[in-house]
């Protein structure tokens, strides 16, 4: 199922960075996710059978996701489709006199700077503003592990490392446990280790993230 998920994904281009000026910043951000979701089952799938990945690092283009959270991001997403349905409606309406009025939908940059007036306003409508962005750190955070676990499977356990000698098998193991290291180091203080957790969702995703990087360092 996951293979297949991944053809249909190639298919719809969703491998690809969204060039399309006609959608938001916020839109191609959860067109993105979608495909990151999609890479964190497959790499999960891939670790845990041991099979050869169907997703290569060298074959997708997309931006890591940002640290923008949910909340905002899929209120902005909504808010622009809203706007581009108006804009639609209204140039089959009548005749178009000039350039439509500017709007958040493809000029406000989507950045991980605190959200803007009309995102904050469509972000109201839709229910209250979570507390952090706890969700979104553990999901882009996901990603970074899951990108340098691919790199342990493909070069420690591939069928070249046997052509390999011992002392350059020792510098990579190296060169890769300083990489998890530093991705350890780097966490955001909502993640890191051993911090005490009052929310339960939270301190779930804090053990997931510290359970699997535990488990790579076994490999």
């Amino acid at each position: 199922m996951v293979g297949m998920a991944v053809r249909s994904a190639h298919s719809l281009g969703m491998h690809l960075t969204n060039a399309n000026n006609d959608l938001s910043d916020a839109e191609k951000e959860v067109r993105y996710r979608k495909w990151y979701a999609l890479y964190n089952l497959e790499r999960l799938t891939t670790v845990l059978t041991g099979r050869p990945t169907a997703i290569h690092e060298h074959q997708y283009n997309v931006p890591v996701p940002t640290s923008v959270d949910e909340h905002t991001l899929a209120a902005s997403a909504l808010e622009a489709q809203a706007a581009r349905g108006a804009r639609s409606s209204s140039s089959h309406g009548q005749q178009r006199q000039g350039p439509p009025s500017s709007s958040r939908s493809s000029t406000e940059p989507l950045t991980n700077n605190p959200p803007s007036s009309s995102m904050s306003r469509a972000a109201s409508r839709i229910g209250p503003q979570p507390p952090n962005k706890i969700h979104s750190h553990f999901f882009l955070e996901t990603v970074k592990l899951n990108k340098i676990c691919m790199e342990i499977l493909n070069k420690l356990y591939s069928a070249g490392i046997m052509k390999r000698r011992w002392n350059e098998v020792q510098e990579i193991i190296q060169d890769l446990a300083a990489r998890l290291n530093s991705w350890r180091t780097n966490l955001p203080p909502v993640l890191v280790f051993g911090k005490r957790q009052n929310d339960q969702v939270h301190a779930r995703q804090v053990g997931s993230s510290a359970q699997w990087m535990l488990w790579i360092h076994g490999c």
